[in-house]
């Protein structure tokens, strides 16, 4: 299934390449001086993104080795009910991170400065109500999702609203200092 959706993308690719290639002038000096601009900074965010992902997937093997599976099953069905912001915390970045790189075009860093301030509040805004009702209203959601044995968990949820509250307000700022 992934060799044909990945056949199909590039067949998309070869006709639009086909279409637009007179568009293109490759000269050999800028191909190697953006080669090299591209690979400075995407060491920075490969390392940024292997890190979030690293630590992202660490901590349930950490619980699992020193709390247990039940521990570790109790912080899956808390991360359940938090990971319902993350449709919209994805598209927020889809849009956000185009939004930023055109304000750095547009009018440099002063425009960065005010997409991502805005967008930092609004995301806070947003995210502060989600958080809010999933501290208020997730140990009910975890209870239905996965049942009884999986309640008394409103402290631990509260806990990583918070932090998910935090990471989505950074991730403004983050779009910005990729720009």
């Amino acid at each position: 299934a992934f060799a044909v959706m990945g056949l199909a993308c590039a067949v998309g690719c070869l006709v639009w390449f086909i279409g637009a290639r007179k568009e293109f002038v490759l000269e050999r000096r800028q191909v190697i001086q953006q080669l090299k601009q591209n690979l400075l900074f995407g060491r920075w965010v490969c390392a940024e993104q292997i890190t979030g992902l690293m630590t992202f997937q660490s901590i349930p093997w950490m619980l699992a080795l020193i709390l247990g599976t039940k521990a570790t099953g109790e912080f899956a069905a808390c991360m359940a009910v938090i990971q319902l912001s993350s449709p919209f915390r994805v598209a927020v970045g889809n849009v956000l991170g185009p939004m930023a790189a055109r304000a750095y075009n547009e009018s440099g860093g002063e425009g960065v400065r005010l997409v991502v301030w805005k967008n930092a509040l609004l995301l806070f805004m947003a995210m502060a109500l989600f958080c809010g009702l999933v501290a208020l209203f997730g140990n009910q959601l975890v209870v239905l999702m996965y049942g009884s044995g999986f309640g008394g968990q409103q402290l631990a949820i509260a806990v990583l609203a918070l932090g998910v509250l935090a990471g989505s307000v950074g991730m403004a700022a983050c779009h910005g200092l990729w720009a």
